[in-house]
């Protein structure tokens, strides 16, 4: 018989529910993803602070992770052909350094953020596909809201500099449709893994996207921000979703490469480009860039391309670039033939898959996003980090059923969900 003794208690340790467990582990793994994409697509304060706090860092966080996602895809990512060309593109980006007798870790420093963001997708797109598209989110919706906020506080304070503001601590303006045209997205991804269409959180982060537009106008970005609006009203209906599909939208970025690159027919659309987008024909100087890049490459450094790192090749007036401010010429230019096949091979993968769902409103919704960078495409690169990032969900949503799950087919609420 046990012998109870007088004024002593023993207590059980209290055990954390599996839920709690389960929503720790969730917001933990959305900050770590989020602290990856500010790392490989940091914002210019975060790069300046990084080098004043200590030099270098930037590119030693990069390393260290890009090195971490390749051993972890080896271990557990999902093994199919879209990650096989991720890692040939980064295999094509060692040739062209080796063929243009430049350092290797050139090759890291082009391609292998991009590859890296892909293949960490390829790792854990199966069981925390809601995770990442939350640290997307996180950091794009962040980056947003901080630069409408400056820019709002930048026209208050002079308003003689409106339309004036080219760069913000945030970055370029061209650059700014890469910021908010993937937190809109992302945000009505999730909203739709909720049984919503529109939430007030992608509201608000539509009209700043609005106001970064006509605060800092940037013709590309425009056309971008324009194309997201109307094909999110468009795709509401079943029946739009079959003509408005990443194929389509992938076909007719190849033809306006051709039309307005290759065979110079700006003429046709001179009454749009010049009335309404205000720009020249030339493209503020971008069809001289575009003949530099077809001379820079042919007929010696077609199949490799030429070393990025050295030194910019490009020029236009007294300013020099790194970009041949086209997408498909941008690849050709720093990684040759090879390097466009690979990519154009994923990018076709992806479309086809996103065609065969184009019905699907999520399916919809990843090819406006891809059908916005390929419109940006026509005058900027198209090989950062938010471009791949989609395209990699994009190729893992379409092969989610086929591989007996699917990705996001949870309803489940969060503290973070609930903010709106």
């Amino acid at each position: 018989m046990p012998i109870a003794t007088k004024g002593v208690y023993r207590r059980h340790p209290k055990k954390e529910s599996p839920q709690v467990d389960g929503r720790l582990g969730r917001y933990a793994h959305i900050m770590g993803f989020a602290f990856f994409f500010v790392v490989m697509a940091p914002a210019d304060t975060v790069s300046e602070w990084l080098e004043e706090l200590a030099p270098g860092s930037l590119w030693a966080l990069r390393y260290a992770l890009i090195a971490l996602t390749i051993i972890l895809y080896a271990m557990k990512g999902e093994k199919a052909v879209f990650y096989g060309l991720a890692l040939a593109y980064g295999g094509c980006s060692i040739l062209t350094m080796i063929f243009g007798d430049a350092p290797l870790i050139w090759a890291v420093r082009v391609a292998f953020p991009c590859v890296s963001t892909m293949l960490l997708v390829g790792v854990y797109a199966q069981r925390k596909s809601d995770e990442l598209l939350w640290g997307m989110l996180v950091v794009m919706a962040s980056y947003s809201v901080a630069n409408t906020i400056e820019l709002v506080y930048t026209m208050v304070a002079h308003p003689d500099a409106f339309g004036q503001v080219a760069y913000t601590s945030i970055g370029y303006r061209n650059g700014f449709s890469r910021i908010y045209l993937p937190s809109i997205i992302v945000s009505v991804l999730l909203d739709a893994r909720r049984g919503k269409r529109f939430s007030l959180r992608s509201l608000l982060l539509l009209l700043a996207a609005l106001v970064q537009s006509y605060l800092a106008f940037s013709a590309t970005s425009a056309v971008e921000l324009a194309f997201v609006i109307v094909g999110l009203a468009l795709i509401q209906k079943r029946d739009i979703r079959r003509v408005m599909n990443a194929v389509v939208f992938g076909v007719g970025y190849l033809v306006f490469f051709l039309l307005l690159v290759v065979f110079r027919a700006q003429s046709v659309f001179g009454l749009f480009i010049e009335r309404v987008l205000h720009r020249g024909l030339d493209f503020t100087g971008r069809t001289e860039l575009w003949d530099q890049t077809f001379a820079a490459v042919y007929p010696d450094y077609l199949l490799f391309g030429r070393p990025k790192g050295g030194s910019p090749l490009l020029g236009f007036g007294s300013e020099t670039f790194w970009t041949a401010h086209n997408g498909i010429l941008d690849i050709l230019l720093w990684g040759g033939l090879l390097s466009l096949m690979v990519c154009l091979a994923m990018t076709a993968i992806t479309c086809i898959g996103l065609y065969k769902r184009r019905l699907e409103y999520s399916a919809s919704l990843y090819s406006l996003l891809l059908g916005a960078f390929f419109v940006g495409g026509l005058m900027e690169s198209v090989m950062f980090i938010q471009f791949v990032f989609f395209l990699a969900m994009a190729y893992a949503y379409t092969k989610g059923k086929e591989s007996g799950f699917t990705i996001g087919a949870t309803n489940r609420g969060s503290l973070v969900d609930e903010i709106v």
